[in-house]
C-alpha cells in the first residue's frame, strides 16, 4: 500500500485533469490544492487535511453561516 503522502503527491499531479459537473477538466482543483497548501502544509503531505479544507470552506458558504460568515479565497 502506498503512503499518505505519495498518494498525496499523486492526487496532487492529477487535480488539474479531473473533470468539474459538466465534464470539462478543472484546473482549479489544482489551484486550490497549492493555495490552501501554501496556508497549511500539512496539506501538501496528508490529502484528509485538503478534503477538510474543503468541507470547511462549504459549509461557511452554506446556510446558515454564510449569512454571519463572509469568505473570501485569495
Amino acid at each position: 500500500m502506498p503512503m499518505v503522502t505519495e498518494l498525496t503527491k499523486e492526487l496532487a499531479a492529477l487535480l488539474h485533469t479531473l473533470p468539474d459537473m459538466n465534464g470539462t477538466p478543472c484546473p482549479a482543483y489544482k489551484e486550490a490544492f497549492d493555495h490552501i497548501a501554501a496556508h497549511d502544509s500539512s496539506v501538501a503531505e496528508n490529502y484528509e487535511r485538503f478534503f477538510e479544507w474543503v468541507k470547511l470552506i462549504r459549509d461557511v458558504e452554506r446556510k446558515p453561516f454564510r449569512r454571519i460568515i463572509n469568505t473570501r479565497i485569495s
